[in-house]
């Protein structure tokens, strides 16, 4: 992977200038040394979303999922796809892997930067969508649609839904160039 060279980015955490970051990514990474980058995903003046996802909730780390009973589906929101350009390769997470609320299950590699996705939720990963093993270009296709990246038997979903946002919110979240 040409990209983990020059770290993990990360969607969430940095406020600063994405080409400063990556700029000193590079720099780090070209005298070999162990590198971590963060990625900003600022809102650019003018970005509006499809209007996908109305029916998801979404964490400030820009993950989405859509909760049906004890099933959530889970995927990145199409403001974090357009933040990270074409993707290129998706590991996907393990059927039968438990994960708490925090925990990363995949990572994606775009032609600009190595993302890490997060569970929003704890539960079991139940199913995940092989699609994306061949086509990982759905992601910025369809992210709310085909692109969806893993399923959940949630464990705990009552509460930590609690801790999500509604589409309108997370719209709000992300026109306010605070992310």
């Amino acid at each position: 992977m040409a990209a983990a060279a020059l770290g993990r980015c990360l969607l969430s955490g940095f406020r600063g200038n994405s080409r400063l970051a990556f700029s000193s990514c590079r720099r780090a990474a070209s005298q070999s040394l162990p590198v971590r980058c963060s990625v900003a995903l600022t809102a650019r003046r003018g970005y509006s979303s499809s209007g996908g996802g109305a029916d998801c909730l979404f964490a400030k780390s820009h993950e989405w999922v859509r909760v049906e009973g004890k099933t959530a589906t889970v995927g990145i929101s199409e403001y974090a796809q357009d933040k990270l350009g074409e993707v290129v390769y998706v590991e996907l997470p393990v059927v039968g892997t438990e994960v708490e609320k925090g925990d990363q299950v995949s990572v994606f590699e775009s032609v600009k930067a190595v993302a890490e996705v997060y569970t929003s939720l704890s539960g079991e990963v139940t199913e995940v969508n092989e699609e994306l093993e061949n086509s990982p270009n759905l992601i910025n296709d369809e992210p709310f649609g085909k692109g969806w990246l893993a399923k959940l038997q949630v464990s705990n979903a009552d509460e930590e839904v609690a801790d999500l946002m509604t589409h309108e919110q997370y719209e709000q979240y992300i026109a306010q160039g605070d992310v």
